[in-house]
């Protein structure tokens, strides 16, 4: 249309332009007095309104006087294009995102301002919201009610519209580009532009307006965005009943998209008997497959086969219930799994020492004993399944299992358990040594104390302050000389004969004058680990003891055990008795739809 006689070369000068833009703005901006000159001169709208919004975009626009000047240049525009309704719909439009983008970079300020109701002030500046979404409205209104708008082709504003290469088939018209641009946009700073029922009657306006189509992709698109703004509990019952009506044509691949995506999003993410009555994989499968072998070359057909892969993607999870696994126990693994039928799996031995164990370095010699390969029950497509494996009981060691080189868990198997006590004094620290499995004190452990000090300590563990052995009664007491009003991280490693791999604890000790000592009875709550999914069990042991002149297990002592949820309230409790060894153990299942976060014992 315009300049298609003209001898000038807008491409090559707007090139021009976006080279220098950055580096030489002088430079671009002398060009665009040129291309604006001369589109002027062969009255080239779309080619004038591209260099009013470029100078717009290239000002300061942290500025607020850039948006004034913008709107102002386009009032002048308008001005020169009363006879061309053409031109001043778009500049209407264009002026309604000038105050949208205002809007936008200013409503931490404007909402805070009580709405005008019966005056305009002449400056922006002291517009409220209301005010903003008003014009907004009212100048989208003027520019998309121009007939002109419909049977002008998006292309012959290509100088000041970026298009897509679809969008000559989705928006063929300026008027359905305006339309979708003022729906994708609605929301300004969480203010609507149009209600929800203004939505409708643009999509209705839309879809009359195509509704003859020869082509149906603008027509199926406007359709498919009117079902969506309406949501609700009949979308799926409006895609399944369009598609029937559309099936034989082939823009019948956009109903196709958007039902498979939302059945997509309607699947379980985990089998289980309930999801019999739900939407199945399969019929996802088969909406792709009929559109993919009735329309194989359709544009948007790679879409239609991004979800077929999805649905058939193999995928799993592993979990380690947990790091330490008593004596002759054997190892529980969780399999989170889709669309696979075996999992292999390596089990090593770590050939280190404890120190080592717990410096761990990248290439920890281990040597591989045996592999394992569980066959798995078909899982429904992409629905996760779920399911536990055992490794035999193992002897008492550090170990590793690897599926893949970077899916590994790293585990101990040992039966000694240390809970740290307070100090009694400046310089004293007592732990008590027991059989994590029944709680039965553990006499004669061997215990090396290791103190970590940020500045000196030369790895992980530390440097070796103290090595003891617990007594009868499982306890251990250190005297430390530890610089005062400190804290310091302390870690002990335990040995009793083969069982020396004892994953590694932290106890921060407070070198500080205390109120009074530590004397009295105290109970100590560990778990099977720390981390859980709602529905899981926590297993958990508690040892009851007394500190004093001589620190005893506290047997046949009455115990209530409370869990409460991330709030704190509640959730269930249950009455025990200590044995012997002063130990009691049980669990609680956490509820399937409880509150997430920290929960307590």
């Amino acid at each position: 249309m315009w300049g298609i006689f003209s001898s000038f070369n807008y491409d090559s000068a707007w090139k021009e332009v976006d080279k220098n833009l950055r580096t030489y703005p002088k430079t671009a901006l002398s060009k665009l007095e040129e291309i604006e000159e001369q589109a002027k001169k062969e009255k080239n709208r779309p080619q004038t309104l591209r260099c009013l919004m470029t100078k717009f975009r290239i000002c300061d626009l942290k500025e607020d006087s850039a948006y004034v000047k913008c709107i102002e240049d386009l009032h002048d525009f308008q001005s020169d294009a009363k006879t061309d309704p053409l031109a001043l719909s778009v500049s209407y439009y264009m002026e309604s995102m000038v105050y949208a983008s205002f809007y936008g970079m200013n409503s931490w300020k404007i909402n805070q301002r009580t709405k005008l109701s019966d005056t305009i002030p002449a400056d922006i500046e002291e517009w409220t919201s209301n005010i903003f979404v008003d014009r907004i409205r009212m100048l989208r209104d003027k520019a998309i009610d121009e007939p002109a708008v419909r049977t002008t082709a998006s292309a012959d504003y290509e100088a000041i519209i970026q298009l897509n290469k679809d969008s000559r088939i989705y928006r063929p018209t300026l008027f359905d580009l305006m339309v979708h641009h003022a729906l994708d946009n609605n929301n300004i700073s969480n203010e609507l532009i149009y209600n929800e029922d203004e939505c409708r009657q643009l999509f209705e306006k839309l879809i009359e307006f195509h509704i003859n189509d020869k082509d149906k992709h603008a027509y199926t698109l406007a359709c498919l965005e009117y079902y969506r703004q309406k949501g609700g509990k009949e979308y799926r019952e409006n895609l399944e009943s369009f598609l029937n009506r559309m099936d034989d044509n082939e823009s019948s691949i956009l109903v196709r998209i958007d039902l498979a995506n939302l059945l997509y999003s309607l699947l379980p993410k985990k089998q289980s008997i309930r999801d019999l009555n739900t939407v199945q994989p399969s019929d996802i499968l088969k909406i792709c497959e009929d559109g993919l072998n009735k329309y194989p070359k359709h544009p948007q057909s790679q879409c239609l086969k991004n979800i077929e892969k999805n649905i058939r993607s193999e995928r799993y999870s592993i979990d380690l219930a947990n790091t330490t696994i008593h004596s002759g126990e054997p190892i529980k693994l969780n399999i989170h799994y889709a669309n696979i039928t075996q999992i292999n799996m390596s089990l090593f031995k770590y050939d280190l020492t404890p120190q080592e164990w717990y410096n761990k370095p990248k290439d920890a010699k281990k040597a591989k004993i045996k592999e394992y390969n569980f066959i798995l029950s078909p899982s429904n497509y992409c629905i996760e399944a779920d399911t536990t494996i055992e490794i035999p009981s193992q002897a008492y060691g550090a170990y590793r299992i690897e599926t893949t080189p970077n899916k590994y868990f790293d585990f101990v198997v040992s039966d000694l358990f240390v809970v740290y006590q307070n100090e009694s004094s400046t310089d004293e620290l007592n732990l008590v040594v027991v059989d994590s499995k029944c709680g039965e004190p553990m006499k004669n452990v061997q215990t090396d104390l290791y103190s970590y000090h940020y500045r000196t300590s030369k790895n992980q563990l530390g440097d070796l302050e103290q090595t003891n052995k617990s007594d009868s009664n499982g306890f251990c007491d250190f005297k430390l000389a530890l610089a005062k009003n400190t804290q310091t991280p302390l870690r002990c490693i335990l040995t009793n004969g083969e069982d020396k791999y004892t994953n590694l604890s932290t106890y921060t000790y407070r070198n500080r004058i205390l109120a009074h000592d530590n004397a009295g009875d105290y109970l100590s709550i560990f778990t099977d680990r720390t981390i859980y999914r709602p529905g899981q069990t926590v297993y958990f042991k508690c040892i009851a003891y007394r500190l004093g002149v001589e620190s005893i297990a506290l047997a046949d002592k009455k115990i209530k055990i409370t869990l409460r949820d991330a709030n704190y309230q509640e959730v269930a409790s249950t009455q025990l008795t200590t044995n012997e060894f002063g130990s009691v153990s049980s669990s609680f299942v956490i509820p399937s739809a409880g509150l997430a976060g920290m929960y307590t014992i």
